[in-house]
């Protein structure tokens, strides 16, 4: 009997030991696939497939499609891989992330780590990527993060190939519907939670009724793909992408607290300040390179005199996004328009200025947990303003917010930090004009590769803001110009 035992726990041994060994991953070839779950050592949690176009993400593991993949040489080189799941989608890299495709996906390779901790484990790498980074879970093990990059032999980087069986394959094609159906319905019950009861009209902080339409017009189509039972689960995450953009989209529809200005023809400005946090007013710095703030005691400094480092402009894009911006008409120390860069930052990293003027996917507005307070945000809320603690910057405090907690909205920005927490208050105004009469003649002045004319005068006169007589016969420097016809002045932009 004890002989029998003996012999018993040494084969339970060997099994035991036998699954901590994980080995590379065999080749899948045309209809001879094999599927594995790629499985983090740290935490034990599995890769899975969200959809063309969104990032991979840790997962609790389930028998599903969207945690099995298959491994293909590519034709150039036996050792480099092209990694699919069983959704037919490609791991793929995009804005430091790992994400699913349906394109050709990113070549990849595999090494062995050399990490104590989990031995005969695997480590993940871009063949394009010539640093030493692998794939990474990216804030350490748990389910829904997202995957990144970090240096070799880092805890969070192994990984093991665990083959599943064939049970577990014919499983995996029965579940992924259900699986995607609940995962979905419950998206959809939360989000409906969340909108129960919008602020509806024209104040600031409120939603007009387009936005509330549009809104619930996504909802009902995400419904009825639930409902169907001929949605595919490609079906599942369309329309889960769908009610993502529909959610932004929303959020950022909210009545904003600013009017928008035309650059050098009428402008307003604004302090843009956090009354929770000593009313800190965001300003350009000294080497005007980075986002600063000022701290005020009272809101009754913010009027005309405010200091012209710390009066905006809001200018609207044809993305809808806005730029922002600390100009030459406002502010005359500087020799170019000012804006805040939508340019990534890390966390904890100032935002910082460039002189380039942004076009495109700059910053967005949403309501925090008052209507009349609005973070403000950039790039898929990756990037979000805060004041920093010691109020003397201001930082990127919102990229994978799920990091440091607090409240966050649907869309994954952080609601209630004091330092994101944003108010908006017009302090002044600028109208500029270029035509007007004079003694019943007309004056067209204009700029033209940066000299200044005048159509109807022979004779007038150029000044810098300084009251420095111009040569306005060449080219002068971008900024603001006074120009003097007879006993009549006028102002003009040039950039």
């Amino acid at each position: 009997m004890k002989k029998r035992l003996l012999l018993l726990s040494m084969v339970l041994a060997f099994c035991f030991s036998s699954q901590a060994v994980s080995l590379m991953p065999e080749l899948s070839s045309g209809d001879d696939e094999i599927w594995y779950f790629i499985e983090f050592s740290n935490g034990g949690y599995v890769i899975s497939d969200q959809g063309i176009g969104n990032n991979l993400l840790t997962a609790e593991k389930s028998v599903v499609a969207t945690q099995l993949w298959k491994f293909e040489e590519t034709e150039e080189d036996s050792e480099v891989y092209i990694v699919t799941s069983m959704m037919g989608n490609f791991i793929g890299f995009y804005n430091d992330r790992y994400i699913a495709t349906e394109d050709d996906g990113t070549e990849l390779l595999i090494h062995e780590s050399d990490s104590e901790d989990y031995p005969s484990s695997f480590e993940i790498k871009r063949a394009e990527n010539e640093d030493d980074f692998y794939m990474n879970q990216f804030g350490g093990a748990g389910v829904d993060n997202q995957l990144g990059e970090w240096f070799y032999g880092d805890m969070n980087n192994p990984v093991i190939f665990i083959k599943a069986t064939q049970e577990q394959i014919d499983e995996a094609s029965d579940n992924t519907v259900n699986y995607l159906k609940n995962e979905l319905s419950n998206k959809l019950n939360f989000v409906q939670d969340e909108f129960s009861s919008v602020d509806e009209g024209d104040e600031v902080g409120e939603y007009s009724t387009d936005a509330v339409n549009n809104l619930e017009s996504v909802l009902q189509s995400v419904q009825d793909v639930i409902d169907s039972e001929d949605s595919t689960p490609n079906d599942f995450y369309y329309a889960d992408s769908e009610l993502d953009q529909a959610i932004v989209e929303f959020l950022n529809s909210v009545n904003k607290p600013f009017k928008v200005s035309i650059p050098g023809e009428k402008e307003y400005y604004y302090v843009i300040y956090t009354p929770n946090r000593n009313n800190s007013a965001l300003a350009v710095d000294e080497d005007a390179e980075g986002l600063t703030s000022v701290d005020y005691s009272n809101t009754d400094d913010f009027d005309e005199t405010l200091p012209a480092n710390q009066k905006w402009i809001f200018i609207e894009l044809t993305d809808g996004s806005y730029a922002i911006v600390n100009p030459t008409t406002i502010n005359s120390n500087l020799t170019e328009d000012v804006y805040i860069d939508p340019k990534m930052v890390d966390v904890n990293e100032q935002i910082l200025l460039t002189n380039t003027p942004v076009e495109s996917d700059a910053w967005e507005f949403h309501v925090t947990l008052s209507s009349d307070h609005f973070a403000i945000l950039q790039d898929d809320y990756k990037m979000q303003f805060s004041v920093a603690n010691n109020n003397d910057y201001v930082i990127n405090w919102g990229y994978d917010m799920t990091l440091y907690g607090g409240t966050l909205n649907l869309a994954g920005y952080l609601l209630d930090d004091d330092g994101v927490m944003f108010s908006i208050k017009q302090v002044d105004s600028g109208e500029f004009t270029s035509i007007y009469e004079v003694e019943d003649v007309q004056y067209s002045i204009y700029v033209q590769n940066r000299v200044v004319k005048v159509d109807g005068a022979e004779e007038f006169e150029v000044y810098s803001l300084t009251g420095t007589l111009v040569d306005h016969r060449y080219a002068v420097p971008p900024g603001i110009y006074i120009v003097k016809i007879g006993d009549h002045v006028d102002k003009i932009l040039v950039r």
